[in-house]
């Protein structure tokens, strides 16, 4: 992989994967996403400003805005990193007019420093990288430590590489692609007003216990959860014996850099969609667990992955698409993510994996989290994110809800190995 430095230019384009995004906001809604740090200590706003300042220009294609042009949309670097900002509330829709001007926001509340990212500019890699290099940086300004710099933290002053900037769904595009399932799949009913409030309800749990419950199943933690998850939704659809038993599908998120070798800073990430069909027999929770990890194992291969991926950018890249203005194509996305984008699947269920800090850095962080926006057309979302020894699970409602999380919680606790 290449790894040569370059300059910083004045716009690039989006990664194959990010119109999408642009094509499912709405007043209401952009998909975002929200990691963020709790300290151990109160945090200084104007220390954080100049944190952010410092590493802004490290980040071209993060700290940026997004705007249109005659065929496509592209990314534009900020000439100075915004202004910090309080914090007010959790995944605040953005604007248009933010996105335009910079997808990224840096906030703080008394002892937390938050990061909120419109998804078009990254995914979880790039978004927990941001975050601790911010934080990194933060904590040097304010206790003269020295940072031990890293892949997943990096030096503000190093130059920018040539290899965080490339749309890596078109280098590891292979020829070959999946068929695509048609299922109809059953949607958690609750609030999706567009006035509904986010609420997130969060809990933490001992790494070592849910591996060792998970291992006690035969099973990963992943597949474990995921299967929770599902059961948790099978038992939310019996209690409602008017609605069908549509399938149950969870939406597992995938980082592609852990099966192709990659250091972009781009969106590269997929999903898979493990599934059970109620209406094929009453499952039991080890019978999810079995269906869960047989798919799972299938989908999250490298060859399952790039089957997948080709296809969406084989579509994205054909050459009579690329040629059509704009508003043609934002038209055809806006049709397609509203024909097949949430309606895929129940829920998403992002695993972020584990953020880890030197051990200089480490006694000033208590707690890291990652938060998902509800989806668009559902009222829940689901992110995981692991740090010194806990798994922090939150799971974001809009509106009141219909109680899944409390189901999930108090499912996975009756399981739980201690």
């Amino acid at each position: 992989m290449k790894k040569s430095t370059t300059i910083i230019r004045k716009k690039y384009p989006l990664d194959s994967s990010a119109s999408i995004h642009l094509a499912s906001l709405k007043k209401e809604y952009s998909n975002t996403f929200r990691f963020s740090a709790t300290l151990s200590e109160a945090v200084n706003p104007d220390i954080l400003q100049k944190a952010f300042d410092n590493i802004a220009g490290r980040f071209p294609t993060i700290v940026a805005g997004i705007k249109s042009g005659f065929f496509n949309y592209y990314i534009t670097p900020v000439d100075k990193a915004p202004t910090v900002k309080q914090d007010e509330a959790c995944l605040k829709t953005m604007t248009r007019k933010e996105i335009r001007e910079c997808a990224i926001q840096v906030l703080y509340s008394e002892k937390e420093i938050a990061v909120e990212t419109f998804h078009a500019l990254t995914d979880g890699n790039g978004g927990t990288i941001f975050l601790s290099t911010l934080v990194a940086e933060y904590i040097s300004l304010c206790h003269g430590v020295t940072v031990e710099y890293s892949d997943k933290i990096f030096d503000p002053k190093e130059p920018v590489k040539e290899c965080e900037l490339v749309d890596d769904y078109i280098s590891y595009s292979g020829t070959s692609k999946n068929e695509t399932d048609k299922q109809t799949v059953y949607q958690i009913p609750g609030d999706t007003e567009p006035e509904s409030k986010n609420t997130i309800i969060s809990k933490t749990y001992k790494i070592q216990d849910l591996l060792d419950t998970a291992r006690s199943y035969g099973v990963s933690l992943t597949t474990f959860l995921t299967a929770v998850m599902a059961d948790s939704i099978l038992q939310l659809q019996k209690k409602r014996p008017s609605q069908k038993k549509n399938t149950v599908k969870i939406l597992v998120s995938a980082n592609l850099r852990k099966k192709f070798e990659s250091s972009t800073l781009y969106n590269f990430s997929l999903y898979a969609l493990p599934h059970i069909m109620p209406r094929e027999k009453d499952y039991n929770f080890k019978e999810i667990l079995q269906h869960f990890s047989t798919q799972l194992k299938k989908q999250l291969s490298a060859e399952y992955l790039q089957n997948t991926f080709t296809m969406n950018t084989k579509y994205m890249n054909w050459w009579l698409f690329k040629i059509l203005p704009l508003p043609v194509k934002h038209a055809i996305l806006k049709f397609v993510y509203h024909r097949y984008g949430e309606r895929n699947s129940c829920i998403s269920v992002s695993n972020l994996g584990e953020v880890s800090f030197p051990k200089e850095i480490k006694p000033y962080i208590d707690k890291i989290s990652c938060i998902l926006t509800p989806r668009r057309n559902a009222p829940y979302n689901c992110g995981l994110i692991s740090y010194n020894g806990r798994l922090h699970i939150n799971i974001s409602r809009k509106g009141k809800g219909c109680g899944l999380e409390e189901i999930f919680y108090n499912k996975l606790e009756a399981l739980l190995v201690i």
